[in-house]
C-alpha cells in the first residue's frame, strides 16, 4: 500500500525509471489466494481513495475492474491448480546471466549472514 501511496502522489511531479542493479530480492515459495486477494482489494479501496480527493472517478472503476478481473483471475488459477501455467506474469522466465546473477546474491548473503551469525557467537553472554 505504501508504494501505491507514494506513486499517486508522486507520479505528477516526477520521473521513475528503473534500476538494472538488483535490490530487493523476494522468494514466493507458494501462492495464497487470500493474500491475494487482500492486496486486489487493498489496492482498489486505495484507488477509490485517491479518486474522492481528485475526482477522477472513470479511471478509478477502470482500475477496480481490472483487479477484479485480475482476482477472478488468480482464484482460477489457484483453483485448478494450475497457479503458474496461468500466472506466468507472476514469474517470467529469467536470462542464465540472471540465474547467475541471483545465484551470486544468495552466496553472498548466506556468507554475511554466517559471518554474523559467528560475530554473534563470539560475543560473551
Amino acid at each position: 500500500m505504501e508504494d501505491w501511496d507514494l506513486l499517486f502522489r508522486a507520479h505528477r511531479q516526477n520521473r521513475f525509471a528503473n534500476l538494472s542493479e538488483i535490490v530487493l530480492g523476494v522468494s514466493e515459495a507458494s501462492l495464497s489466494l487470500r493474500k491475494i486477494a487482500a492486496t486486489r482489494w487493498n489496492q482498489s479501496r486505495f484507488v477509490i481513495e485517491y479518486a474522492q480527493t481528485g475526482g477522477d472517478y472513470v479511471n478509478a472503476r477502470g482500475e477496480v475492474g481490472r483487479q477484479a478481473a485480475k482476482l477472478m483471475l488468480d482464484a482460477f488459477a489457484l483453483g485448478t491448480g494450475l497457479n503458474h501455467r496461468v500466472l506466468r506474469h507472476r514469474v517470467p522466465p529469467i536470462s542464465p546471466a540472471e540465474i547467475e546473477t541471483w545465484r551470486d546474491v544468495r552466496q553472498a548473503a548466506r556468507k554475511t549472514a554466517w559471518r554474523y551469525m559467528e560475530e554473534l557467537e563470539s560475543v560473551p553472554a
